[in-house]
């Protein structure tokens, strides 16, 4: 075996287990994201969200978001998935997050009644309401109401990591407030499918030139110190 031969075997069994290599740590990091996932999907489940009004009387909530790929997403939140798909016509695999609010809404209205007279026969007493985040209209006959309503409101939500300390890890976290004083935010979900970053390590074709070699054409592992 000449010593060109002897090379390219060289070269050729340095690729194959560089190839192993950089698999072999690309799966390590998809076994560790996974295992990640179902964490963090334990922890908003076993953990309950908070619930508060602020000074200006607006309902608030907060709870830890849910950060696991879609398999994980669809096998621990089945109902979910199933009313994207039924509801909002959005497929799994396009889902970027997902966040839902249950409110409840209670007010003590006061209403000044007036005699209304619709015919000669029949006689009612009318009331109308109009506030910022109402409108309410009716009237009643002698057995019966009749009561028109609009409820308007208006939540504002937020996501954001933050820290328990310095070196803690980052918990992505949701918020929510009712701007409708007379809401109040009783649950709150949310679950995100983060967007997988381009690794550092890679593998691929190159082509240089090498000092007293000529041109030199081959496969090498690359590690990016900086990305654009």
């Amino acid at each position: 075996m000449n010593h060109r031969k002897l090379s390219s075997l060289l070269a050729a069994s340095l690729c194959a287990l560089l190839v192993y290599f950089v698999a072999d740590c690309a799966n390590d990091k998809l076994r560790s994201r996974e295992l990640e996932g179902w964490k963090s999907v334990a922890k908003v489940e076993t953990e309950q969200a908070k619930f508060w009004r602020n000074k200006e009387g607006q309902s608030r909530a907060q709870a830890k978001v849910a950060e696991a790929n879609i398999k994980i997403i669809e096998q621990t939140y089945r109902a979910e998935i199933k009313g994207l798909r039924e509801k909002l016509a959005i497929k799994p695999k396009n889902l970027n997050a997902l966040t839902t609010i249950t409110t409840t809404t209670t007010d003590t209205l006061v209403v000044t009644l007036r005699d209304t007279i619709f015919s000669d026969t029949t006689h009612a007493r009318a009331f109308s309401y109009r506030d910022r985040w109402i409108t309410m209209n009716g009237h009643f006959l002698r057995t019966e109401a009749f009561i028109t309503y609009n409820v308007k409101d208006s939540i504002t939500l937020a996501t954001s990591y933050r820290r328990k300390n310095f070196f803690g890890k980052r918990q992505l976290y949701v918020d929510a407030i009712s701007h409708n004083p007379n809401t109040t935010v009783t649950g709150i979900k949310s679950i995100s499918v983060p967007q997988r970053r381009p690794g550092r390590l890679g593998i691929g074709p190159f082509v240089g030139y090498g000092l007293g070699a000529g041109p030199v054409v081959g496969v090498g592992v690359s590690y990016h110190l900086i990305r654009f």
